[in-house]
């Protein structure tokens, strides 16, 4: 069975000293106001997909670099920004734990030989493995990428290995995973238990109802996020959330909830967190 893992990578402020990646190079420090911009979207992305079924990890030594203008420069930035990458940490692996990298390989990227990086990492993985699929998440980060997506090619003791870059936008990121069936997810509107869709109806007396279209239950299905086993995403047109029961086999059937009880019982506060970082403020009408 094929696995997909994620690598995310985070740009480095040109420092000879301190960049671990030629290629993650940046000239231009970020302000204060653009850093906490970056770290939110990049919070998002790496939210998203936390409990999707993809491996995900980081390189500690590449936070590090990131984090070095932070750590130099306190008056331009606050020390809390240091403590806010924590969530890297927490929702994904380090995959210097478990490197696959030896001594004696050699990497060529662009043409230029390079070692003890990310994209090293994965050409020597997929040198190994070339079953799985292999994908760098990337904002702002590789200063070689120009759209959403690009093929990157290192050579791995010679041999090209090949794989994608997608931008860590999750807009960009989850279409992208699921237009490649990395993601998957079926709609099922289960009409006998929340009724006829838009109706606001139900045929099970201890149901919640569907109160939008299937069209449109559909669509936000898409954009939700996927917390332990469901999916959850916030309705602004009736101020309710909408929650994604998982009926197996990578199906999905969506109801509003429409009482103050079952919002605080079935929605989870991560997915209310999150949601309100990816959407902008909101506010549910049983608040």
């Amino acid at each position: 069975m094929m696995e997909t893992q994620l690598f995310f990578l985070l740009p480095e402020y040109k420092d000879k000293a301190n960049t671990t990646h030629f290629f993650l190079e940046t000239e231009r420090l970020m302000s204060d106001e653009e850093l906490a911009v970056y770290m939110r979207k990049l919070k998002i992305v790496v939210m998203y997909m936390k409990d999707e079924e993809v491996s995900c990890f980081y390189d500690n030594q590449n936070i590090q670099a990131f984090l070095y203008p932070i750590t130099i420069m306190p008056d331009e930035y606050p020390a809390k920004r240091r403590y806010q990458m924590e969530f890297m940490e927490r929702y994904l692996e380090c995959w210097r734990d478990n490197e696959e990298v030896c001594d004696d390989d050699r990497f060529f990227y662009r043409g230029t030989e390079t070692k003890d990086n990310t994209l090293c990492e994965i050409a020597k993985r997929q040198y190994n493995n070339r079953k799985n699929r292999y994908i760098v998440v990337s904002h702002e980060a590789l200063n070689t990428m120009t759209g959403d997506s690009e093929k990157l090619e290192v050579r791995c003791n010679g041999r090209k290995k090949v794989f994608r870059a997608v931008r860590a936008d999750v807009n960009v990121l989850l279409p992208w995973l699921r237009c490649k069936g990395v993601i998957i997810r079926k709609y099922h509107p289960n009409t006998a238990k929340h009724g006829d869709s838009g109706l606001g109806g139900s045929q099970a007396s201890d149901a919640s109802p569907l109160l939008c279209s299937n069209k449109k239950a559909k669509k936000m299905m898409g954009k939700a996020l996927k917390v332990g086993r469901e999916l959850f995403f916030f309705d602004k047109d009736h101020e309710l959330y909408i929650r994604y029961m998982n009926g197996g086999n990578d199906t999905f059937h969506p109801f509003h909830i429409v009482n103050a009880q079952d919002e605080a019982k079935n929605v989870p506060s991560q997915a209310k967190s999150i949601l309100r970082l990816y959407l902008g403020e909101f506010k549910s009408k049983l608040e």
